[in-house]
């Protein structure tokens, strides 16, 4: 979910926030299509995506369709300003594809070409994703979240029939992530990430990381070195590392994800904790 500008530093709530930003002030779809345009030019021309009506029916059991819209205003980051969501459409190799962007006001000047330098920008989702997707906001303090629902189908259901998903955001350690109150707390020993071939030259490789932040690299083909290789996980990224997954709640996901495509590699993740026991999901 969700790809561009990490978090940025932000600034504490003064006097100044008081004015209007450009975010605050937007009241039309037309300024949120300007803003847009002009934050990104890749998002040329870019159009708002109205909700579909017939979808909207159908996850009516999970969502209050009135509360999706193609844009909404929010506090993503806590800084006290005013962020953005928007839900449209911007071009594709061929045609266009939907868009589902956050902009973030981060209270300061940051670099950008367009001299937009205020906001930080998160690609939240695109193409088949964000095309049976409705998202809306959930208020709440410190942070808002990100909620949308969508339809799931049973692969070995000929009948046609799905269910509807509901899943939700948080902005945190510059990232949206799922949505977790409740965290688990897991001594992880190591964590090992492997892929295997595509139809094509995809990288094949097999990393390893223990708890100490010790970290191997086996490259095996189509890298662009071959052979294993060593190094040290920083502290800081170590421990954010396995607080993503206990966040994550890893012991407790399914035991299988996969998409439609069959040219991709396999990805297989295992986490393997102090007592020995380990989980992986393909």
């Amino acid at each position: 979910m969700l790809l561009a500008c990490q978090g940025e530093p932000k600034l504490p709530t003064s006097s100044s926030q008081e004015q209007l930003s450009r975010i605050d002030s937007l009241q039309t779809d037309t300024q949120v299509i300007r803003l847009v345009e002009g934050y990104a030019e890749h998002y040329r021309p870019f159009t708002l995506y109205q909700p579909d009506t017939a979808l909207c029916r159908g996850v009516k059991s999970c969502v209050d369709c009135r509360a999706v819209r193609s844009w909404m205003k929010a506090d993503f980051d806590g800084n006290g300003r005013t962020d953005v969501l928007v839900f449209g459409e911007k071009p594709f190799i061929v045609g266009t594809e939907k868009a589902l962007i956050c902009l973030l006001d981060s209270g300061k000047a940051l670099p950008h070409p367009m001299g937009i330098g205020k906001y930080s920008e998160w690609h939240l989702g695109f193409d088949n994703f964000a095309e049976g997707m409705l998202p809306w906001i959930i208020e709440q303090k410190p942070k808002d979240l990100i909620a949308f629902a969508r339809k799931v189908y049973d692969s070995e259901d000929t009948a046609g029939n799905y269910r509807c998903i509901v899943d939700t955001l948080i902005l945190d350690k510059g990232r949206f992530i799922e949505y977790n109150p409740a965290p688990g707390r897991y001594s992880v020993k190591s964590i090992q990430f492997e892929t295997t071939h595509c139809y094509g030259s995809c990288p094949v490789f097999k990393m390893t990381i223990d708890y100490k932040g010790k970290a191997s690299y086996e490259a095996l083909e189509y890298n662009r070195l071959s052979g294993r290789f060593t190094g040290l996980i920083d502290k800081d990224d170590l421990q954010e590392l396995w607080y993503i997954v206990n966040y994550l709640k890893f012991r407790q996901m399914g035991g299988r994800y996969e998409v439609g495509e069959t040219d991709h590699q396999t990805a297989v993740l295992t986490v393997t904790y102090e007592d020995g026991t380990a989980d992986y999901r393909p």
